[in-house]
């Protein structure tokens, strides 16, 4: 089927292969075909070309399948790009960086707890000062 298609689109088949997808609809007995290109002129020629040699290739097994394949419709030109923007992925992306940033931060172990100590465990070997006595209650030598 590659063979028609690229005829008819004018790529090769390896193009054809990485941007062209064809997709069923579960609800629908039809086929969806989307092309992508630099030029929207080539995506609708490839996405029609594709369309082409579907149609030829499933004539040939129409009467053996019981099932004919038609055109519903040509390819329409894009009126703006597909694809976002630039600055719009580049948003998203720093976006999508702070928010994993900020959960790499809680998750992390304390650094305490990385010591193998806890927050209120006390160092072995350090002196702990007595309480400050007063004069008014000094204990008395008997």
């Amino acid at each position: 089927m590659t063979g028609d298609a690229q005829v008819w689109a004018g790529v090769s088949a390896a193009a054809l292969r990485r941007q062209v997808t064809a997709e069923t609809s579960p609800d629908a007995p039809m086929i969806s075909i989307t092309a992508r290109a630099e030029r929207p002129a080539k995506a609708v020629s490839m996405a029609d070309g594709v369309a082409r040699a579907l149609i030829l290739d499933s004539a040939h097994v129409a009467a053996s399948t019981g099932v004919k394949v038609v055109q519903f419709s040509r390819a329409t030109k894009p009126l703006d790009p597909v694809s976002p923007s630039a600055p719009l992925s580049a948003l998203v992306g720093g976006c999508a960086g702070g928010l994993l940033g900020g959960l790499a931060l809680l998750v992390r172990p304390r650094r305490a707890a990385a010591r193998g100590e806890s927050r209120h465990s006390r160092r072995a070997g350090a002196s702990v000062p007595a309480p400050a006595v007063s004069g008014a209650h000094q204990a008395e030598a008997v």
